[in-house]
């Protein structure tokens, strides 16, 4: 990143990535003042961000105007709004990161406190891996965390990064590196991709929010009833035809009465108050 603060873009913002419910975008002028009052200037939210505790007004603009991209670039903190309104509820984005020793990129996410709780921690961040992969052919990804921040670190071990090392940062509290392969999202995001187009099978798994569900196709759920039915019994079809079935040994254990019913073959059923010709049946 430069080291000289970027003038804030009065044009409209360029967006990023979005999600169902979110659209991270690029910063503009009249961002600055909205996010020192709901994020940068929230002692509870930035705790664990920067060198910790709330900003100053020049202080919020300072970093803002340094750290995040108001168009000139995709990558670099960006602004996070909720849809539909458009309502600003946070940051995110990949930055460059050389916590490793390398040019490597990491994800990040600082929401507004209204906004905790509602996974969408884990949205963001799931959009940020698919666009560092996909799109910036990233080989891995990281995430620094403050080793006291219990609910971000959840947060990215729910996104599948694995925790690698401690390490001291010059402008910020010390961290906790988490880092995540390419080939391991990959493997990962595989799994829970919905099947192409093509015969319908039996289960599908999809991703919804933050919790998997599992549901089954209509032609599945038909097919499934239909197996699960029970035949009917073939006395059914010998009643139905007009003829008492003939006795069995466990009519003997009902009772003598409808036992000997059972015996007279064959006897006319009634229907609808007239007698109707029953069936021959060889003895």
């Amino acid at each position: 990143m430069s080291e000289n603060p970027a003038s804030a873009s009065a044009q409209q913002p360029i967006v990023i990535l979005t999600t169902p419910r979110l659209i991270l975008r690029t910063a503009t002028e009249r961002d600055i003042p909205i996010m020192r009052e709901r994020i940068l200037g929230d002692s509870e939210v930035m705790r664990y961000v920067f060198q910790g505790g709330p900003m100053s007004e020049e202080r919020a603009e300072y970093i803002m105007r340094k750290h995040f991209t108001f168009g000139d670039s995709l990558t670099g903190i960006a602004v996070l709004t909720e849809k539909p309104a458009g309502e600003i509820i946070g940051f995110a984005g990949l930055f460059p990161c050389a916590a490793l020793g390398a040019d490597d990129f990491e994800i990040g996410f600082v929401l507004a406190r209204h906004a905790w709780g509602r996974g969408i921690a884990t949205e963001i961040g799931e959009a940020q891996l698919a666009f560092g992969f996909d799109q910036l052919g990233c080989s891995r990804l990281l995430g620094l965390v403050d080793p006291r921040n219990g609910p971000s670190i959840h947060a990215l071990k729910k996104l599948g990064l694995r925790y690698l090392k401690d390490v001291a940062e010059p402008r910020r509290a010390n961290r906790s590196v988490y880092c995540i392969e390419a080939q391991q999202w990959r493997s990962r995001h595989a799994r829970w991709r919905k099947p192409a187009a093509g015969p319908p099978t039996v289960v599908h798994c999809r991703r919804v929010g933050s919790a998997l569900r599992r549901y089954r196709t209509p032609e599945a759920t038909r097919a499934r009833h239909k197996q699960s039915r029970p035949a009917p019994p073939a006395e059914t079809t010998l009643l139905f035809a007009g003829v008492v079935p003939p006795p069995t040994a466990s009519s003997h254990r009902v009772g003598a009465r409808k036992a000997a019913r059972n015996v007279e073959l064959p006897r006319p059923i009634e229907w609808f108050g007239r007698p109707k010709p029953s069936l021959s049946v060889d003895p």
